[in-house]
């Protein structure tokens, strides 16, 4: 039955040893998405890694896993800390950056009075999308106005 190359096959002397290098994810993010792989549990304490094993878990499609992190990050939005969470995180996934993007608008008024959000303005070389973004949430915040068809009387 255990013909095969396994370990448990006792004709494989040699056995098989693989290592696998995840080097785009730092050693913690790691840890906890192997941990959640044998356990179904996970500790979101630390706020600097949860962007990272969010990163970890889309990539590698562990569903379960990208939906608690996701809901901790959602759960943690306000006025303070979501200008630098889109700019500095959440553009890079589409469901994130909607929902950022979402409630920067809804607030714009009270968010770009924050120190952090003038700290964005400030170091905007420190943030990739700055552009982009900024050009959103401005075509958001003020919409554009609709064409007002213009008819033409002959006489």
């Amino acid at each position: 039955m255990l013909d095969g190359p396994w370990k448990e096959n006792n004709s494989n002397k040699d056995g098989f040893k693989y290592n696998i290098e995840i080097t785009d994810f730092s050693y913690s993010s790691v840890f906890q998405m192997l941990s959640f792989l044998y356990t179904d549990q996970i500790q979101l304490s630390n706020n600097d890694s949860i962007w990272d094993l969010y990163g970890i878990a889309n990539k590698y499609l562990i569903t379960e896993l990208e939906e608690q992190v996701k809901g901790k990050i959602f759960r943690g939005i306000n006025q303070t800390t979501c200008a630098e969470n889109l700019f500095k995180h959440a553009w890079k996934w589409s469901i994130l950056k909607d929902e950022f993007m979402k409630y920067v608008v809804q607030n714009f008024h009270t968010i770009r009075n924050t120190n952090e959000f003038k700290m964005i303005i400030k170091n905007k070389n420190d943030y990739p999308m700055f552009h982009q973004l900024n050009t959103e949430i401005l075509l958001a915040y003020v919409p554009e106005e609709p064409e007002i068809k213009r008819e033409t009387s002959l006489l």
